[in-house]
């Protein structure tokens, strides 16, 4: 920054500066005891500005000057517009911090399926028959209720009114519930965190409502997907032990597939969601759900509920993209 010269009249010194930037010269005005001191920001524009001056001390009361403190203004709007408008296409990359989250649905949806597994003592079957199991379940009937629905179906597991015997009851929340049931300490950790980082992103960025209905809805596609899909391609029918009709499935990974569905969708498609997904990690994520798709990989990884995974990555992926239409009309 270089300076060009002073004035010691305010008005004057007004116009000047107007006039110097209606002419494409930043400049910066000092006030100094009774003089004001005009500074230029760019010095290959210092003998423009000096000659700029000159023409101004020889007639100060040109009506150009006035002209350009009108212009200076319309001018400067316009600019604070423009560096508004590019604020706002500026996308920023993880702008908090992990611990800042606000992501109490998580936590709450991590904590209950903790308390689940402690108590079910993760799943074992010797607690099948008992309560909190027989609640969450997709299936809990029992009693003569259970003998008449098995003798009108021939005792066949797999017939489509035994399957849902409970939906139809309207036990309606069983649908859901069984995203708290989990089998393993690796199978509550591993959905523990991925929920942790994916639908902590989600429900921190568009809330807890938002995300909570992608919860109900993973939960509800991927559950019924799981437990109506016929067994010999991947299905999960019921069982009867100790007198009561249970579903042996559950787990958070549905929901899981959801979260990552949707950001991974976001991440394409819309900028303004700032998230991202490296393709390393949908490489991983994708490779690991075909893989339990395959014959034999249940001696690896166990019994995994493919259509449960299915369900709610086909919900995740497909309200990442439809919002990502809907707002951009």
């Amino acid at each position: 920054m270089r300076l060009i010269g002073s004035l010691t009249d305010v008005d004057q010194v007004r116009r000047f500066s107007a006039y110097l930037f209606t002419q494409g010269i930043q400049n910066h005005v000092d006030r100094v005891d009774e003089q004001f001191e005009i500074w230029v920001k760019d010095e290959d524009q210092l003998a423009e500005s000096k000659a700029c001056l000159e023409q101004f001390l020889a007639n100060p009361q040109d009506a150009k000057y006035q002209v350009a403190l009108q212009q200076a203004d319309s001018l400067a709007r316009q600019q604070e517009k423009r560096r508004q408008e590019a604020q706002k296409r500026v996308v920023k990359i993880n702008p908090t911090r992990p611990g800042k989250r606000r992501q109490p649905l998580t936590l709450l949806l991590i904590g209950i399926s903790i308390m689940v597994a402690l108590y079910t003592n993760f799943g074992n079957s010797q607690t099948w028959d008992k309560s909190v199991f027989r609640a969450l379940s997709f299936n809990g009937m029992t009693g003569p209720a259970l003998q008449k629905l098995m003798l009108e179906n021939d005792n066949n597991l797999e017939a489509a009114p035994v399957r849902w015997a409970s939906i139809r009851r309207g036990e309606l929340w069983r649908m859901i519930t069984p995203i708290f049931i989990h089998f393993s300490v690796i199978h509550l950790l591993f959905n523990s965190i991925m929920l942790f980082q994916l639908g902590g992103r989600v429900e921190h960025r568009y809330g807890t409502l938002y995300m909570a209905g992608l919860v109900i809805a993973a939960a509800i596609v991927g559950n019924l997907a799981q437990c109506l899909v016929p067994v010999a391609v991947g299905g999960s029918a019921p069982i009867i032990k100790a007198g009561v009709l249970l579903n042996p499935m559950g787990g958070l990974s549905g929901v899981v597939f959801a979260m990552f569905g949707f950001v991974w969708m976001k991440s394409l498609f819309d900028r303004s969601s700032r998230f991202y997904l490296p393709p390393s990690s949908v490489l991983i994520i994708m490779g690991f759900f075909f893989f339990c798709m395959m014959p034999g990989s249940q001696q690896i990884v166990g019994n995994v509920a493919n259509w449960a995974h299915a369900g709610g990555l086909v919900v995740g992926l497909v309200a990442g993209y439809w919002s990502t239409l809907v707002g951009r009309t």
